[in-house]
């Protein structure tokens, strides 16, 4: 534990953020950047919407409470300090308001691909991400990850020997440890859902409509979705709106222009949900940018 706290201490200031999912979509990954690494502290209320990364990801909880859904599965976040998430894992979190905190390293594995061969390298070492443990108390991986934290840029030499010793230290871990996870097929409708859901959440969507896109009656597809998430799919929706919506008053855009292009058709409605979810009106929140 003293050493995730040195690591939060250290970096609390330069990669300090609120809007996790907001955060993770607008720095993005290049070949000369890799990785990101980000810290999240949590203030208010966070409900980070239902979503899966290409990359990989470690995740290191520092006196966190709260809920984390993986692939279909509900876990305390209290009774946890270090997460790791293949890529394709859909996840999503509840985390009340408090002073815990969140260190996120995050690796490309398309970008790295570009300086080593992961898909050889990790086999070679017999990772297979399907037999990865969601949750881990192994001490090297946060160790490597403060490592890595420790600059904001890396020459490439430096940077692919911590990957690989990272990639080692997951090579070694106890696959008793893991939790029983679903296969990828079972859970490729829930992936259809994300994906049709991100391209048309700007205009008016039916249970019906999206049901009907999986091939999923209405009532199945509700239930379905909410014993697998932990929430309704209204309100998964519904978050993944007010997530383009601050990303739209970041970039600038009137309060009405936001509501419009996030899906929202009334804008008195939409300022009041806001508020409900960020503690601030939109106003508030683009002038706080």
């Amino acid at each position: 534990m003293t050493l995730i706290i040195t690591i939060i201490n250290i970096y609390r200031v330069k990669h300090k953020i609120n809007d996790l999912y907001l955060k993770e979509r607008l720095e993005k990954f290049s070949p000369e950047v890799p990785y990101r690494l980000l810290i999240s502290k949590f203030p208010r209320f966070a409900d980070v919407t239902l979503h899966y990364h290409d990359c990989l990801e470690f995740n290191i909880y520092h006196e966190l409470k709260g809920k984390v859904f993986l692939d279909g599965m509900e876990f305390s976040l209290a009774d946890h300090s270090l997460l790791i998430l293949p890529p394709g894992t859909m996840h999503s979190y509840l985390i009340p308001s408090q002073k815990g905190e969140m260190l996120i390293v995050q690796l490309s594995l398309k970008d790295l691909n570009l300086y080593l061969n992961t898909e050889q390298v990790t086999q070679t070492m017999g990772i297979f991400w399907e037999r990865i443990p969601f949750f881990t108390q192994r001490s090297e991986i946060p160790k490597l990850c403060y490592r890595l934290m420790e600059k904001e840029r890396y020459d490439l030499p430096d940077f692919l020997f911590w990957v690989l010793e990272l990639f080692r230290a997951v090579a070694l871990l106890d696959n008793r440890e893991m939790a029983v996870k679903p296969s990828q097929l079972e859970l490729s409708w829930l992936r259809k859902v994300i994906n049709y859901t991100e391209l048309n959440f700007d205009r008016k969507i039916t249970l019906n409509e999206v049901a009907v896109e999986i091939g999923f009656s209405s009532a199945y597809f509700s239930r379905l979705f909410k014993k697998n998430t932990g929430f309704s799919y209204w309100n998964y929706l519904q978050t993944v709106r007010l997530e383009r919506a601050a990303e739209l008053l970041k970039q600038g855009l009137g309060v009405s222009e936001t509501a419009e292009l996030s899906g929202f058709q009334d804008v008195s409605y939409f300022i009041k949900v806001f508020r409900e979810n960020r503690g601030l009106s939109p106003g508030q929140y683009k002038t706080n940018q």
